[in-house]
């Protein structure tokens, strides 16, 4: 994941496809918000792998995250 530091939303997009959630970092950039979920008995786990980018469009920080919470009610907030 450390690679992708300084590259462009434009380069993340190729790669990995549209996220499934597109926020606010807080400031003037945004969270891309992947997400993948698995199922182990009869439980469903969310993975969720989130990039920060800042106004010009690079990452800036990256951070990955599992639970039982899909995208759409993660805290996005940097820990």
């Amino acid at each position: 994941m450390n690679s992708w530091m300084g590259n462009s939303k434009q380069s993340l997009v190729l790669s990995w496809g549209p996220p499934v959630r597109i926020a606010s970092d807080g400031s003037t950039g945004e969270i891309y918000i992947y997400e993948n979920s698995t199922v182990i008995y009869n439980t469903v786990r969310y993975n969720h792998s989130m990039f920060y980018i800042d106004k010009g469009g690079d990452i800036y920080f990256w951070r990955t995250e599992s639970g039982p919470v899909p995208a759409r009610q993660i805290n996005l907030y940097i820990r």
